[in-house]
């Protein structure tokens, strides 16, 4: 029912909103202050270079994103209606039909225009289709014009940071070493600054595990994968239904609001920014 329904409908457009605000600051900051106790957000003068226009259009230099395990494509599409961005999304194969759908019934949303949203097949454990997405990123950085301080437009190489989106994509432990390599392989070829950007509910102990090793299995005599907490909500699911069906004053209704709290179920989101650092 539609009531029931509605704790998971809180959740996930809690989860949009904080990935939003996660994209937002972790593009206005650079890689060392990422997790620190300085990190208090931007000027004024910032975030209005860094925010479109009523008008829609676009005042900062867009951003070219990939997201991996897009499923439906809600998290990408967000993104991609609310910031300026080029966006790649990626999926299995069986899942690229209703990403493409999507997409096509999304594209009047996106701020860029309608051709500024893809989609493409990437099994994490396939370098070959790794290599695919990466030409992608590349063919979009040659293409990406950033205004210059005089208004002129100029035009960027390969110095413009990516940013890799991935949604509740960790649950299986069988994919967190396929998912650690693709992230390497990623942010090891993509320019400085890159950033990926992981959210998601915690399910098992095992989840904390993968955060806690990643970049272990991956690490170069140079390089690894370091992760920080950029964010965490608690959501207790089935609270705030127990608080409405609590409107009597006697007893019994206190015993049953009480207890309902106690089997509220609890939810943990995360979000983690996961780069490619010097050792």
């Amino acid at each position: 029912s539609q009531r029931r329904q509605q704790p998971k409908l809180d959740a996930l457009r809690l989860q949009l909103e904080n990935a939003l605000d996660a994209v937002d600051a972790t593009l206005r900051i650079t890689p060392t202050d990422v997790g620190s106790d300085d990190n208090t957000g931007s000027t004024k003068e910032e975030q209005s270079a860094s925010t479109p226009t009523p008008s829609g259009q676009a005042t900062r230099t867009p951003i070219i994103a990939l997201e991996l395990g897009s499923g439906i494509g809600l998290t990408g599409l967000e993104v991609s209606t609310q910031m300026p961005t080029r966006l790649l999304q990626t999926e299995l194969q069986t899942g690229l039909p209703i990403l493409q759908d999507n997409i096509d019934l999304n594209r009047w949303r996106f701020l860029l225009g309608t051709d500024c949203v893809e989609a493409m097949r990437l099994d994490w454990g396939n370098e070959s289709e790794t290599r695919e997405a990466l030409e992608w990123i590349e063919r979009q950085q040659s293409q990406t014009k950033q205004p210059s301080d005089d208004g002129a437009a100029v035009v960027l190489a390969s110095t413009l940071p990516v940013l890799i989106l991935a949604s509740d994509c960790v649950y299986w432990p069988e994919l967190h070493l396929p998912l650690e390599q693709v992230l390497m392989r990623l942010l090891s070829q993509c320019p400085p600054q890159s950033v990926c950007l992981l959210a998601g509910m915690r399910r098992w102990k095992s989840d904390n595990a993968f955060y806690q090793s990643l970049g272990k299995q991956t690490q170069t005599p140079t390089h690894r994968l370091q992760c920080t907490c950029l964010r965490e909500h608690v959501y207790r699911e089935g609270a705030s239904h127990s608080a409405d069906d609590t409107n009597g004053t006697n007893d019994d209704s206190v015993d049953a609001s009480a207890g309902a709290k106690r089997q509220a179920k609890r939810e943990i989101m995360r979000i983690y920014a996961i780069r490619w650092v010097g050792r």
